[in-house]
């Protein structure tokens, strides 16, 4: 937990041999959210609408806030504009095992997305976490004919304001949510 550093979790193993060893589980953004039981941190936490169905509301915790945050509140795309997606989604999270191949991907797509914007006015909105700090495979000169690059945590919501309203929208149908 960022408040204090520890961990509010751990797994035994070995149980059958009769020497148990302890070993920590740590939260991820201070959440743990695929867990059956968890501890949060309070700020974390925020009041929904009751009626909320629990299963698309659980989507709003991180992937469909990030995502569709990044292109209404970061980059502010508007109905009618040409948007591109580029991303590794679930196929980056695949490839954790193959370190060398993630690097690779991930490179690729940071250089297909700076020539793939409009000069004078295109941008884009980085979102992701990395596991180490990473470079972006460009020019500085590349960025003077007005193409913009940005990173965006959560989609540029704010939890404790937003999420809430960001719900009721989902609950109306302004999203539309799949399981």
């Amino acid at each position: 937990m960022v408040s204090d550093g520890g961990t509010r979790f751990s797994t035994t193993t070995n149980k059958d041999c009769g020497s148990c060893q302890s070993q920590h589980i740590y939260h991820f953004l201070n959440t743990s959210t695929f867990t059956e039981y968890t501890v949060l941190d309070s700020g974390c936490v925020l009041k929904i609408d009751p009626n909320a169905p629990l299963k698309q509301m659980s989507l709003l915790s991180c992937g469909v806030s990030t995502g569709v945050g990044a292109a209404w509140n970061t980059a502010k795309v508007k109905e009618g504009t040409t948007t591109a997606v580029f991303g590794l989604g679930s196929a980056g999270l695949a490839l954790r095992k193959v370190q060398e191949q993630e690097e690779l991907l991930r490179s690729l797509v940071l250089m297909l997305m700076l020539p793939s914007l409009r000069k004078c006015w295109g941008s884009t909105v980085l979102v992701g976490i990395y596991a180490t700090p990473r470079t972006l495979p460009l020019h500085p000169m590349e960025l003077f004919d007005g193409r913009k690059i940005t990173g965006s945590v959560f989609g540029g919501f704010k939890p404790k304001s937003q999420l809430p309203s960001f719900a009721q929208q989902c609950m109306k149908g302004v999203l539309i949510l799949f399981l």
